[in-house]
């Protein structure tokens, strides 16, 4: 083996190297970035409860009647049928024309 590719192979090694110290550079910072805006959104563990609003949105009663209504719509075939069999979520501000539309 001759200079020529030895020299070749060298910077080709360098190269690589420096791409890899990037890439890894890179992720760090997108991990970071993914962390800080997770830290910004309301999470139920963080979010600490408005005097005089409820802690909850809806009561575990309310939660099991919908996730029942839901599981017996998920059990209709046709496809529009079942979009329509849907039940609301608790508290939710959609009229039923709206939601039919």
């Amino acid at each position: 083996m001759n200079s020529g590719p030895r020299w070749l192979l060298i910077v080709a090694i360098i190269l690589l190297g420096l791409g890899e110290m990037g890439w890894v550079a890179y992720r760090a910072v997108v991990r970071v970035q993914a962390e800080m805006h997770a830290a910004m959104l309301p999470h139920p563990v963080n979010r600490v409860p408005l005097k005089g609003l409820p802690r909850h949105l809806f009561t575990r009663v309310e939660a099991n009647t919908f996730l029942d209504r839901a599981k017996k719509a998920e059990a209709i075939a046709d496809p529009l049928k079942r979009c329509l069999a849907y039940p609301d979520p608790p508290g939710s501000h959609w009229s039923a024309d709206a939601v039919n539309a």
